[in-house]
């Protein structure tokens, strides 16, 4: 399945236009290049050393997930029910059961570039 959206970042005031196949280009952010929809429609984009977005509306706006402090190069991201998972290239994988709040790592030092669930 193939995703088309807009994103208005008002704060920052900024258009994006992209697919999910391309990957999402925030400027003055970095690239986002890794998706994630979760049960409720939710979309997750990361990319290195951009952080986490979340959509809940279509891609139409994005906010900040809170991500552990030691994950700063985070290239992958993946669902299961209310779990998030990230992979950071530095800092290994780390699990969240309640959307960001609080992360803990279950495993550490490893270099992660791709998750599979």
């Amino acid at each position: 399945m193939e995703y088309y959206f807009v994103a208005v970042l008002m704060m920052e005031y900024i258009n994006l236009v992209t697919t999910l196949e391309s990957g999402l280009y925030v400027y003055g952010s970095g690239f986002y290049k890794n998706f994630a929809e979760d049960l409720n429609g939710n979309i997750y984009a990361c990319g290195y050393a951009t952080g986490i977005r979340k959509s809940n509306y279509e891609g139409n706006s994005w906010v900040y997930v809170n991500t552990p402090t030691e994950a700063d190069s985070i290239e992958s991201i993946k669902l299961d029910s209310q779990k998030i998972f990230i992979g950071d290239l530095n800092s290994g994988v780390f699990i969240t059961e309640n959307e960001g709040l609080n992360w803990n790592a279950i495993s550490t030092g490893l270099k992660i570039k791709t998750l599979i669930a």
